[in-house]
């Protein structure tokens, strides 16, 4: 029967050869070719651990895999009795794979036992064992890497969960860090940057990332991201991205700024420069950075305002999303998905103001909207209060985002009122 259906944990039992060294061999050297189910599991058909025991035999009788994985399978089956007839193995006995796996190999699959089992100790062990065998760099290598990527495998299969995997997260970050205290730093060494690693995403949890207009437009520029196909591309992300207007960091530049019914001039906290963000250059902007959700180009009304000043600021705001969705409908996306732009309300602590703003909003029929100008100061029952008016008014069919709001108290008490989505410094801080 050649049907595959056999999973690599019935693989690895029948043929002796562990998990992580048959993924090995498919992935680096294409012994195999498994079929996936819709989960992403591996399947494996008789004839496949017909060749990974043939591989196993051969390997172990001196050939690199390297040389030997992509012959077919009538010539493995020479070698193997070739090798056999030379080197027969005692009745009863199972051949060992000792000889074709890496110290880096037999070690990742301790690790990986070792999460499995959520044993902290055992994998601290192993990877203090490894540090000692291999080195620093040795381990990073043929230890971490390969576990990062074998564990991201596992877990698409369904064989390991999240808990998993941050479990392992934590226990290596502890266990580098420890690693790393011996390490001289004289006062002119290079500066390191441990990131997580590109296509590692589920360490971040998260299902969408922000972006600021204002910073990326002074750096690295719309050059660089046009040329590089935008912001995803950029950075290797593949999920969703908001960008937010710049109008919170272009007014909170006070001095250097100078609003008018056009928009809002500018000099750049990098390098003095002078620029004008307008409703339509703000689009502009987005639409070259390739956010999916975009916002409009908006007054963050400072706390405290008068309600004459408050009234002018959300009114103006009103006026700029009219012109930010003319220039969102008469432009397109460049990247070839598209973008969605927000409305932004304000109208500080007064109520009136608020529901003026969002029911305006509401009547743009935009694909989203979002709450302003609040966590800027006020107290709390006014924060609270805004957003229940606010909600109120706002199509229950689109998201509602709070703007500028993060911690865990705040995330509970928006959601209870009604509120999708937030943003916030604080977990990258």
């Amino acid at each position: 029967m050649n049907v595959p259906h056999h999973s690599i944990r019935v693989v690895s039992k029948r043929t002796g050869l562990s998990p992580h060294v048959i993924r090995v061999w498919e992935k680096r050297y294409q012994a195999v070719e498994p079929t996936r189910t819709n989960t992403n599991r591996r399947l494996y058909s008789d004839a496949e651990i017909e060749r990974l025991s043939l591989l196993r035999d051969i390997t172990n009788s001196g050939h690199s895999i390297g040389n030997v994985a992509g012959l077919p399978t009538e010539r493995l089956r020479q070698l193997a009795h070739e090798t056999l007839a030379q080197k027969p193995t005692a009745r009863g006995t199972t051949p060992t794979v000792s000889a074709s796996i890496s110290p880096g190999a037999v070690l990742v699959e301790e690790c990986i036992e070792a999460v499995k089992a959520l044993n902290p100790k055992a994998l601290q062990d192993v990877l203090v064992r490894g540090s000692v065998l291999l080195r620093m760099q040795g381990l990073l290598q043929t230890v971490i890497a390969p576990l990062a990527q074998a564990l991201g495998e596992l877990w698409r299969e369904g064989t390991i969960t999240a808990a998993h995997e941050h479990f392992a997260t934590a226990v290596l970050r502890t266990q580098l860090g420890q690693m790393t205290k011996g390490f001289a730093e004289p006062d002119n060494a290079p500066t390191v940057i441990i990131c997580t690693p590109a296509g590692q995403l589920h360490e971040l949890g998260a299902q969408i990332i922000l972006g600021n207009t204002y910073h990326l437009y002074l750096r690295p520029g719309e050059e660089v991201l046009s040329s590089l196909g935008g912001l995803h591309h950029f950075m290797n992300w593949n999920k969703p991205i908001l960008t937010d207007s710049g109008g919170f960091q272009v007014f909170s530049l006070k001095d250097l700024m100078k609003l008018t019914e056009e928009g809002a001039r500018f000099s750049s906290h990098l390098d003095g420069s002078r620029h004008l963000f307008t409703p339509e250059r703000v689009i502009e902007i987005q639409r070259c950075i390739g956010s999916d959700i975009i916002m409009q180009f908006d007054e963050c009304t400072p706390y405290p305002s008068s309600q004459n000043y408050a009234r002018e600021s959300m009114e103006r705001s009103l006026r700029w999303a009219e012109r930010c969705k003319t220039a969102w409908k008469t432009s397109s996306g460049r990247y070839g998905h598209q973008q969605f732009l927000f409305g932004i309300g304000q109208g500080s602590v007064f109520l009136d103001l608020r529901l003026r703003s969002i029911q305006e909003l509401a009547a743009m029929d935009l694909p989203g909207y979002a709450i302003g100008g609040t966590c800027v100061g006020e107290p709390k029952e006014d924060t609270w209060a805004a957003i229940e008016t606010v909600v109120a008014g706002l199509p229950k069919d689109r998201p509602h985002y709070m703007m500028g709001t993060g911690t865990p108290e705040d995330l509970v008490n928006g959601v209870i009122r009604g509120i999708d989505m937030f943003d916030c410094v604080m977990p990258t801080r």
